[in-house]
């Protein structure tokens, strides 16, 4: 039967059968509006053995489609919550009264919204439901229209006797957790006199692991064939210290940290278990478990292992503040039809069941994942200094010096919802201190701020009309409101913010780019001082010397919004209630580039006035034609405008590579650029115009 044949049946059974009542048109739009999320994209990168990689894809669609049916983080709370803003003027004004008009936060005390749980059977009850609702659901809609097409259906019991499916969202793992320093400097000096650029982080003072790392000296980098190599640089004369492979083969490298003589890598590995779901009827899961691994690397040529710590779920992100590692990860339940075993719902810490009273669990949800929080000290890099839990997982997370933000969005037909609690942490200990809910929500980590003991954030939010709307707010540390800005640039969503001490800048867009700059000198009293609209937007913010805010995004059509080339702006903020775009570079054959999906993927320097990031230019066709990526080098000069200093490509064969640009990786040591594509690491001499000096291959 060819495919005219099959689609010509399907459509005479159409014509012969009664629709079910579950496949309606209304039906199937409803299930599927509750369903939209319409998150920001995330790159995901999986620098493991491959195998399956494809097949992986349908599987993490399947499972945000059962986790989104199960309303995975549906507040209950909604009812006593106050809702979006109807007006359509923006207003402002000092601390919000709760339950004010327009008001969208809704704070409650930590131990009000959560509580450490009493024991495993209580961890129970709450991460039971969601996993074998998320199955039911799962029949409501695909098992009826199997049945349908079969000609029969399941008996009420057996659909009964169906188990679990496993909800675990895809990772944004920690190559593309959407997170960035405002104002950071990512540049440093080495013990012997050297100037080198370091990774661009999300907060100053708090690490961030890369797949590259420099100490001035030398080079630490991670490979695809799971090695870590560490090169000894002298500009263009390269030579390789010493290569480790780094434990299983069977481990997916993600990234490392490096500090003095300590490094530390960050690999996970699946580990599969089969269950009998019925009778004669077996499933098997997969469960991702993160190790850190500690090296002493004070002889370069000769690495030696001395730590090793696990814990179970998939990796999203981590960071370093001192001597400290925070690893962050996801956990989903193996299974959780037998309340006694605690080991197929629990997550393992070190080997170890992590103990009830770490783990926190919301008091009004039913939730199946969790976020894992360890702290291990790279002075005792073979235990866990502290660890806690709490079952409702993360969208995204911030880190600030002192505390851990952890969000996550509930989107549904009602509207959309972010939940924020925080941790503080210090020296390693952990504790939860503060959690709020939101109306709307946030683009990316950038949309966060900590400032002198305040957190500020931008969202986006719909109205009761269903119109796009955006607010900035300030909050306390009981994530109480302080002061607010609110129905800014109705129709529009937020693409960009970033803030930088008693100033905020934001873009949104429609089919312009209004910048907005803030004052938030006052928690109680933030005032909008200026707006800048532009054709296009701006997806990264950085700031860029005294009174310059570099943007990097898209050029737009201003009639139409349709995107079109990479757009670079520079925009002066010496006078916040009237910024000015100062210069624009258009690259109109670019198709896609890294920093729209890491931060990480970009080297910049200010002081050094250099930034560098990959990008593609071209697209596919049906004629086979494949986009060819390239990394790119600017400078921004005085009169001149921005200077495109090299353009290399990144791999010779371009069709085989292209999609692995997001992980081309650029530092300079001096006056050496330094770009890495996966595979090889190759040196341009800034002061010979950008000539190529050195070559290793891997």
């Amino acid at each position: 039967m060819n495919e005219l044949d099959l689609l010509e049946k399907i459509r005479q059974s159409a014509q012969a059968d009664e629709i079910p009542e579950e496949l309606r048109p209304e039906k199937i739009e409803r299930k599927l509006e509750s369903s939209s999320q319409g998150q920001k994209r995330h790159a995901i990168r999986r620098w493991a053995a491959g195998a399956g990689a494809a097949a992986c894809v349908g599987l993490a669609v399947f499972s945000w489609f059962v986790s989104s049916q199960t309303g995975d983080m549906k507040n209950k709370m909604e009812s006593s919550e106050s809702q979006a803003v109807t007006d359509s003027a923006p207003s402002s004004g000092g601390k919000a009264d709760a339950g004010a008009e327009g008001e969208i936060a809704a704070v409650e005390d930590v131990d009000k919204v959560m509580a450490s749980a009493a024991d495993y059977r209580q961890v129970y009850d709450t991460v039971k439901y969601p996993q074998a609702e998320a199955y039911q659901e799962d029949r409501g809609i695909l098992g009826t229209i199997s049945d349908w097409f079969s000609g029969g259906s399941k008996s009420d019991a057996a659909e009964k006797s169906e188990s679990t499916a496993d909800t675990a969202a895809v990772p944004e793992s920690g190559a593309a957790a959407n997170d960035q320093a405002a104002g950071a400097d990512t540049s440093a000096d080495s013990a012997g006199g050297s100037s080198y650029s370091d990774t661009n982080v999300r907060e100053a003072g708090v690490d961030e692991a890369d797949i590259i790392k420099t100490d001035g000296k030398y080079i630490y980098l991670l490979t695809r064939q799971g090695m870590l190599q560490i090169v000894e640089a002298k500009g263009g004369d390269m030579k390789l210290a010493s290569s480790l492979r780094l434990e299983s083969a069977g481990e997916g490298i993600q990234e490392m940290y490096v500090d003095g003589d300590v490094l530390s890598v960050i690999t996970s590995h699946y580990e599969t278990a089969l269950y009998e779901r019925e009778k004669n009827t077996y499933d098997t899961l997969e469960q991702e478990t993160t190790h850190l691994y500690t090296y002493d690397i004070s002889d370069r040529t000769k690495v030696r292992q001395i730590g090793h710590v696990s814990q179970e779920g998939y990796y999203q992100s981590s960071r370093k503040s001192g001597q400290y590692v925070y690893l962050f990860t996801n956990y989903s339940p193996y299974n959780t039809e037998d309340p006694e075993a605690v080991e197929e719902y629990i997550p393992r810490v070190n080997g170890e069941l992590l103990p009830a009273e770490d783990i926190y669990l919301p008091r009004e949800q039913n939730i199946s994942s969790y976020i894992v929080i360890t702290s291990v000290d790279t002075e005792r890099p073979d235990k866990v200094k502290d660890t806690k839990a709490l079952v409702a997982g993360s969208d995204m997370m911030y880190v600030s010096s002192s505390n851990i933000y952890i969000t996550r969005p509930d989107w549904s037909q009602s509207g959309n919802r972010t939940s924020i609690v925080r941790f503080a942490y210090k020296d390693g200990k952990i504790k939860a201190e503060a959690a709020a809910s939101f109306n709307g929500y946030l683009n990316d980590s950038f949309s966060l701020d900590e400032y002198e003991g305040n957190l500020r954030l931008v969202l986006t939010a719909n109205d009761t009309r269903g119109m796009d709307t955006n607010g900035l707010y300030i909050l306390n540390q009981k994530l109480e409101v302080t002061g607010k800005i609110e129905n800014l640039a109705e129709g529009e969503q937020i693409k960009s913010a970033r803030f930088m001490g008693e100033k905020g800048y934001f873009v949104t867009f429609r089919n312009t780019d209004p910048l907005f700059s803030v004052d938030l000198s006052d928690p109680r009293n933030p005032v909008v001082l200026g707006e800048l609209k532009i054709p296009g937007f701006s997806e990264y913010l950085h700031y860029y010397g005294d009174n310059l805010l570099l943007g990097i995004g898209r050029d737009a059509d201003p009639e139409t919004g349709k995107e079109l080339g990479l757009k670079l702006s520079m925009f002066d903020i010496s006078d916040p209630s009237n910024v000015t775009e100062k210069s624009k570079m258009i690259l109109n054959t670019v198709s896609e580039y890294s920093v729209a999906d890491n931060y990480k993927a970009i080297m910049i320097d200010p002081e050094k006035n250099l930034f560098g990031f990959a990008y593609t230019e071209g697209s596919y066709s049906s004629s086979g034609d494949y986009p060819d990526a390239y990394y790119g080098v600017f400078s921004y000069e005085e009169g001149t405008g921005f200077v495109n200093k090299l353009v290399w490509p990144l791999y010779e064969n371009q069709e085989e590579h292209y999609s692995e640009f997001r992980d081309a990786r650029g530092l300079y040591i001096d006056n050496t650029i330094y770009i890495y594509n996966g595979s090889s690491l190759t040196a341009f001499d800034m002061n010979q115009e950008y000539r190529q000096t050195g070559k290793l291959e891997w």
